[in-house]
């Protein structure tokens, strides 16, 4: 899922926090524009290294990350139809 684009019922299941404190995200979003690491996403009010660590996972801040997580998903499935053939 992409921080940038995410709504915060969507932010709030990623972070496991109440609604409140996911509308921080989307508001500090339109204000100052789109996060550009997972730096810029703790400086957001109540969202703590730790938070943001566990969350970070299932959510892409940059383009870059979106296509090495899309590189990675093709190679393993690559490895995997590979493996199940024999090769």
């Amino acid at each position: 899922m992409d921080i940038n684009k995410a709504s915060a019922e969507e932010l709030g299941k990623a972070f496991q926090v109440d609604g409140t404190r996911a509308r921080y995200i989307v508001e500090h979003r339109q204000k100052q524009g789109s996060f550009k690491s997972w730096e810029d996403v703790k400086q957001v009010p109540g969202f703590e290294d730790k938070m943001v660590d566990s969350a970070a996972p299932s959510l892409i801040v940059t383009r870059e990350e979106a296509t090495e997580i899309a590189l990675r998903n093709r190679v393993d499935r690559i490895l995997l139809v590979t493996f199940m053939h024999g090769g």
